[in-house]
């Protein structure tokens, strides 16, 4: 949505930038502030939670007029993993890619993120490893939600009560909200991928370790050699 809204043309025959601009001077550009027109139509709402995940579009979005002026504030929260659960991940699902080559992938957007990640400003970011998070959700998401500035409650680990919007990029989430709404779907390519661990799962925020046991030695053995260091600080063994 905030993408749509932010980089709508409104009239075909006007580029964007000059639309923008002439919208701002007479204090009509609420479109291209997505998340103030958001809050707007959202009562007691503090809070907006966007789960993406691409940091340039990130950098992008903070440079619209509702973030430069202090009308919102942007929070950055980095989510980071063991790499070798990372790369395990996409070679579940692509098993025909080499390891070699996902390494190296890793490190490289590794150091990208954590680039955007160093230059935000440091009042308004925070780290959270998902082990952490899935090791114990009442503590770390009590220390987002004093870092966000709001009160943590303990239903707010049971998400899959809650509705939520475009929920994208992770199996284990869909999967508990669509049980707990009677809605659980057996699809036969989540079933290649993941075979009965989803199914299996009770509603409940469990650690997911599955790399240990998938990955071979001599995959290890790769992935030590390419990305060993630069996977230091996030090792969970």
């Amino acid at each position: 949505m905030a993408s749509v809204l932010g980089n709508t043309r409104l009239n075909k025959d006007i580029p964007l930038k000059v639309e923008k601009k002439i919208r701002q001077i007479f204090n009509k550009d609420e479109v291209f502030n997505p998340y103030s027109f958001m809050f707007s139509k959202l009562e007691n709402k503090k809070v907006i939670i966007d789960a993406s995940k691409a940091y340039p579009w990130i950098g992008e979005k903070i440079q619209a007029e509702e973030f430069t002026s202090g009308k919102v504030e942007a929070y950055l929260i980095h989510l980071v993993r063991d790499g070798r659960a990372v790369v395990n991940s996409y070679l579940r699902k692509y098993p025909h890619w080499d390891m070699a080559k996902m390494a190296t992938e890793w490190v490289e957007k590794y150091k990208l993120r954590n680039d955007f990640f160093e230059k935000f400003n440091p009042e308004k970011r925070i780290e959270i490893a998902y082990e952490q998070l899935a090791s114990n959700p009442d503590k770390t998401v009590e220390k987002i939600c004093n870092f966000v500035g709001i009160n943590f409650v303990p239903s707010m680990i049971e998400y899959w009560q809650y509705d939520h919007y475009d929920i994208s990029g992770n199996e284990g989430a869909y999967s508990l909200i669509r049980r707990y709404k009677g809605q659980e779907i057996e699809y036969d390519a989540r079933r290649k991928i993941h075979g009965d661990y989803y199914k299996n799962m009770d509603l409940t925020i469990k650690l997911d370790l599955r790399w240990q046991r998938e990955l071979s030695p001599e995959k290890l053995e790769v992935f030590e050699d390419i990305a060993g260091k630069a996977n230091k600080p996030f090792e969970w063994n």
